[in-house]
C-alpha cells in the first residue's frame, strides 16, 4: 500500500537534504520559472542522499508501525481479558430498575413456607475484575497508543496516516481473536476447536457444521437410538403383562364374586 499511494513524509525535505547552490541545474518546472519567490519544481538529483529519499521518503501512508502494533497488542489484551474474564459487568435484561433480587439456596428454600425469602442487592448479580488485572490488560493498548504516537512526534506519518493505520490493525486484532476464540464474556477464557481432517477445507453436503463428526447423520442416528429405547421399554412392558394375562381380571372376578356372595 505505501508504494502504490507514494504518500510523501513530513520529514521529506530533512531526508532529501537538498543542494541549493545547485538548483538551477535540477529545475524542470513550476510557477518559478516565470514569477520570483513562487515555487519551482526539481527533481530527485538536488538531494544529496536521493537513495534515502527514494527509497523510504514517500512511504507516510499508512502507518506500518500502527497497523502492526494494534494488530498484536490489541490482540493481546483481548486474549488476557478472556483468560482472566476481564469484562465490563452487567445486569441481565430486566433487572436494571431493580434495587434487590431473590437468591433460591437452602435457606430460601426453609424460608418458603413461611413466605419469605432473603433478598440480595442487585449490585451482587455480577462483580467488577480487580484493578491489578484491568492494568494489565490495558498495559497492551497503552504500548499500541505509545508506539502510534511516535510516529508523530518523530515526525514520521501524518496524523490521518496514523489513524487509518490504526484502524487496519484494530479491524485485523479483532477478527483475528474472535475467528479462533470464544466470546471474553461467555467463553471463560476457551478457543474454537479445530476442524477435523475431513471438512479442513470444505464443508460438503448434508454436513451442518465443520467442527468434529456431529451431522445431520448422527442426529438421526441419535433419534433413532431414542425410538429404539422406547421401544424396548415399551416392549419390556408388555412382556410383564404378558407373563399374567388375567391376574387383574382374575382379582377383579375374585372380588366382584366374594362381594356379590351373600352372607351366611
Amino acid at each position: 500500500m505505501k508504494d502504490i499511494y507514494g504518500k510523501p513524509r513530513p520529514d521529506l525535505l530533512d531526508r532529501c537534504d537538498p543542494d541549493l547552490q545547485k538548483l538551477a541545474s535540477f529545475q524542470v518546472g513550476g510557477l518559478g520559472q516565470k514569477l520570483a519567490n513562487a515555487p519551482i519544481l526539481v527533481t530527485s538529483g538536488i538531494c544529496r542522499d536521493p537513495h534515502n529519499l527514494i527509497d523510504d521518503g514517500f512511504a507516510s501512508f499508512p502507518s506500518g508501525h500502527s497497523s502492526a502494533s494494534w494488530a498484536g497488542l490489541l490482540y493481546l489484551s483481548l486474549f488476557l481479558c478472556s483468560k482472566f474474564a476481564i469484562a465490563i459487568p452487567i445486569l441481565p435484561v430486566g433487572a436494571a430498575g431493580q434495587t434487590s433480587y431473590s437468591l433460591p439456596n437452602k435457606s430460601s428454600q426453609r424460608n418458603a413456607t413461611n413466605g419469605s425469602r432473603k433478598a440480595f442487592p442487585a449490585r451482587n448479580r455480577a462483580a467488577a475484575p480487580p484493578t491489578y488485572l484491568l492494568i494489565l490488560a490495558a498495559i497492551p493498548v497503552g504500548t499500541a497508543v505509545f508506539i502510534s504516537g511516535s510516529r508523530w512526534f518523530n515526525y514520521r506519518h501524518h496524523g490521518f496516516d496514523i489513524l487509518f493505520g490504526s484502524l487496519i490493525g484494530v479491524v485485523f486484532a479483532w477478527f483475528g481473536f474472535r475467528w479462533y476464540h470464544l466470546p471474553v464474556r461467555r467463553g471463560a477464557g476457551g478457543s474454537w476447536g479445530a476442524r477435523s481432517k475431513d471438512r479442513a477445507f470444505y464443508l460438503g453436503l448434508g454436513v451442518p457444521s465443520y467442527a468434529g463428526e456431529e451431522g445431520w447423520a448422527s442426529l438421526t442416528a441419535d433419534r433413532s437410538f431414542d425410538i429404539e429405547h422406547e421401544a424396548s421399554v415399551l416392549d419390556s412392558g408388555v412382556t410383564s403383562n404378558a407373563d399374567h394375562p388375567t391376574g387383574r381380571d382374575e382379582r377383579g372376578t375374585t372380588s366382584n364374586s366374594e362381594s356379590s356372595t351373600p352372607p351366611k
